[in-house]
């Protein structure tokens, strides 16, 4: 029997690859009658359905009665619930804009500080300056991402994904996968 080692960096990156390429939780949908009750009054939704002209309309929610959803303003369609394909609730990306902003900006200000071309500057210098680049990025992408509309799918649509996908026809293709 012959033992094959795999060195600590590969070890490593096979995991990260394993990891990355392992598809989402296949969790079972949520009712349509459980988001609907989540729904509030005056919510910015957008709806999708194969029982009005358009098969989408939008704005805000007046409320769900006799097993309608009514919009406003009041010239939107009346939406029977049965015939619902997808339900979308509009938010804010004040989440992503902050993560966003603290990577870019920490990278930036770490780079910044200890590539200044001073050789005798103390060590803590680096990483303060990513401290600071983390704060103040992740409060100017928070800012950023609060003036931003995002529409996040509560219904009947297909979940954000991302992976590695490998071929077996060609052992040497990894390709990257995404979906949002």
């Amino acid at each position: 029997m012959r033992d094959r080692e795999m060195g600590v960096g590969r070890l490593n990156a096979a995991i990260v690859l394993m990891l990355l390429g392992t598809p989402p939780s296949l969790e079972a949908q949520t009712r349509l009658d459980t988001v609907i009750s989540r729904l509030r009054p005056g919510q910015t939704i957008r709806v999708t359905s194969r029982d009005f002209l358009g098969g989408r309309a939008e704005g805000r929610l007046a409320g769900i009665q006799d097993g309608v959803l009514r919009l406003q303003p009041a010239d939107s369609p009346d939406i029977p619930l049965a015939g619902i394909d997808s339900v979308w609730v509009r938010g804010r990306a004040t989440v992503k804009g902050a993560i966003v902003g603290a990577v870019v900006l920490g990278v930036t200000g770490y780079l910044v500080v200890n590539c200044s071309g001073q050789n005798d500057c103390p060590g803590y210098q680096g990483p303060a300056g990513a401290a600071a680049g983390l704060a103040g990025g992740a409060l100017v992408g928070a800012l950023i991402g609060a003036a931003i509309p995002r529409w996040r799918p509560r219904y009947g649509a297909a979940a954000p994904a991302a992976g590695f996908q490998w071929n077996p026809n060609r052992p040497y293709d990894l390709a990257f996968k995404y979906r949002f």
